[in-house]
């Protein structure tokens, strides 16, 4: 299975503060322990980083939290390109053909999954 993880999955994961941080961290779990590929734009990484330093202002530590996202297991980083940023809801898939795959992100009741 092919997944692309919202950035606040990543920024609750990190943060113990979050309201879904048990939930996400649970959930990136799942995905290590089943061997399921991530696939996310690039911008992932800038919106974790300014979701880490906007309330903390810490931008060692949200260098940090790039470095850790970066070295995420089965995750693959894919340029943003107009059509992916215009919102196709196709990305491209690790054997460069194009496949949809389902969106994670999380709402105060937990996991949701929108395909």
């Amino acid at each position: 299975m092919n997944y692309t993880i919202d950035a606040s999955v990543f920024v609750s994961a990190i943060r113990a503060l979050e309201a879904q941080h048990l939930t996400s961290l649970d959930f990136l779990d799942q995905v290590q322990v089943q061997g399921a590929t991530i696939i996310c734009p690039t911008l992932v990484l800038p919106e974790c980083a300014a979701a880490i330093i906007r309330p903390t202002g810490d931008v060692v530590l949200a260098e940090r939290v790039i470095r850790l996202i970066e070295s995420f297991p089965s995750l693959n980083l894919i340029s943003l390109t107009s059509p992916l940023a215009t919102g196709q809801p196709k990305l491209l898939s690790p054997n460069n053909s194009v496949a949809p795959m389902p969106f994670i992100w999380l709402w105060p009741k937990g996991m949701r999954r929108c395909s």
